[in-house]
């Protein structure tokens, strides 16, 4: 399996593969799902690159237990003011598994970025319709910096994305109470 970077506990986060090529359609970042022979040459050109590149590193989604990658995250800008998540979740797993799945790597790696990365802001997708991310949101104090609405088709419906920005503590205001500013609240 290899060695894991964030550790949950029901998923960890770890380093892309080789062998994860076989399973490109849980954790290929794009729209339609691809082969195996798709997924080893995206891997091929990711595994060539640093750890921590300038422009993006990935990491794979995988359930404690049965050490399935059920997905994947793209972190883009990581060495740069503001990072972005791009989770991709594998389309096997129902609705609610996926939200969990979402939520639960919000968890993991939104205070790692923060904490020890020094990332000074991280900006997430996450849609309305799942609210086990969105209460991960809350949690972490990550606050809305964009609604689009209907811009997600789901399965009998559009649904909106709610864009999520973490600031790191230092970016923070520092004002509390009453006239504390107020972005809304993911």
């Amino acid at each position: 399996m290899g060695p894991a970077y964030l550790t949950g506990e029901r998923l960890l986060l770890r380093a892309p593969l080789a062998a994860d090529a076989a399973v490109a359609t849980g954790w290929y970042p794009g729209v339609f799902p691809v082969g195996a022979s798709r997924g080893a040459s995206h891997l091929k050109d990711k595994l060539k690159a640093a750890w921590w590149p300038d422009r993006e590193f990935q990491l794979m989604i995988v359930r404690m237990g049965d050490d399935e990658v059920i997905g994947g995250v793209i972190v883009e800008h990581p060495t740069g003011p503001g990072a972005v998540l791009r989770i991709k979740i594998a389309p096997s797993l129902d609705p609610e598994e996926t939200d969990a799945t979402q939520a639960d790597t919000l968890r993991l790696l939104v205070p790692w970025l923060l904490d020890e990365a020094e990332v000074l802001t991280i900006t997430v997708g996450i849609g309305a319709d799942q609210p086990r991310s969105l209460d991960a949101a809350r949690e972490l104090r990550m606050e809305t910096q964009i609604r689009l609405r209907e811009f997600l088709a789901r399965p009998g419906g559009r649904v909106d994305l709610i864009q999520a920005q973490a600031l790191h503590p230092r970016r923070a205001p520092r004002v509390s109470g009453d006239d504390a500013p107020s972005f809304g609240a993911v």
